[in-house]
């Protein structure tokens, strides 16, 4: 399969819904609907890196995250339909229960190689002595921007207001920050569950949101379900429990105390695959 007719099987671009939850409207980009595996700011971040891999003369792709990693599993399926070689490094999981993510790499074809954290922060330098096309984790780098400017393209001609607001989820910080370099005047209200900040470029457009509710990274939080329920029950828009929906659940409270007098804008970055390893973790809490 070539990359010009994989795009054929994405949604491009994505809609933007409006829809009115505790009052208030607030328009959510729908990159969740993009693909059913390559969802969201996933394939926002993958497409830059693998139009720079495919005009190279790199022999595989290679990356590096956790075992229940969005961009890893993405990562994998995508080379799998291109035919690239891929290899995935995955840090801190034993060896005798691999993750839903890694059972799909494993299906995708990607070949994976277990590390413990202190060895991540060296895989990388190594890489670029075998002629691998490396993506570090989360699929930061550069060539990520590509794939966020085309977001920012689809929204209205007005987004980029002094009195417009986004709500954006960042682990790695790399969608965040691309948004924040290539936009100069709406606001960014974002949150990261990740228990490691990472670095984000000064601005005083960007609001960190805080959260009424405690829960480690992937933890169980019953308050926090609720919400999720009740948000699908009023918009049947599916949030996922790590990123989206701990994002909306502080975003909706924020709104209460601060309101807006521009437009409110979301961004659903996907990642409604971790419902998968989540529910079987915490079944017997639900």
């Amino acid at each position: 399969m070539d990359f010009n007719y994989l795009l054929t099987q994405f949604i491009l671009p994505s809609p933007c819904e409006e829809i009115i939850y505790q009052d208030l409207r607030i328009r959510i980009k729908r990159d969740d609907l993009i693909h059913l595996v390559v969802s969201g700011n996933k394939w926002r971040k993958l497409e830059g890196h693998l139009l720079h891999y495919l005009k190279s003369t790199y022999t595989n792709i290679s990356s590096i995250g956790g075992a229940h990693s969005n961009h890893l599993h993405a990562l994998a399926w995508t080379c799998n339909q291109l035919k690239i070689p891929c290899e995935l490094y995955i840090y801190g999981h034993p060896e005798n229960n691999l993750s839903p993510t890694m059972q799909d790499a494993l299906l995708w074809n990607a070949k994976l190689n277990l590390i413990s954290r202190s060895q991540k922060e060296t895989i990388g330098e190594s890489m670029a002595k075998n002629n691998t096309y490396w993506i570090g984790e989360g699929g930061i780098g550069p060539s990520a921007d590509l794939g966020i400017a085309k977001l920012l393209a689809e929204f209205p001609k007005d987004f980029d207001h002094k009195n417009n607001i986004i709500a954006i989820a960042y682990g790695s910080g790399t969608t965040l920050n691309a948004i924040l370099n290539q936009t100069q005047h709406v606001k960014l209200a974002c949150l990261s569950p990740v228990k490691s900040k990472v670095h984000l470029d000064p601005s005083n457009r960007i609001i960190i949101l805080e959260e009424s509710i405690q829960v480690a990274f992937g933890g169980f939080n019953k308050k926090l379900l609720a919400f999720i329920t009740s948000f699908y029950d009023h918009t049947s828009i599916l949030l996922d429990p790590i990123y989206t929906g701990r994002l909306m659940m502080a975003f909706t409270e924020f709104l209460q105390y601060y309101p807006q007098t521009g437009d409110i804008y979301f961004l659903h970055s996907g990642g409604l695959q971790s419902w998968i390893a989540y529910n079987k973790r915490h079944a017997s809490k639900a």
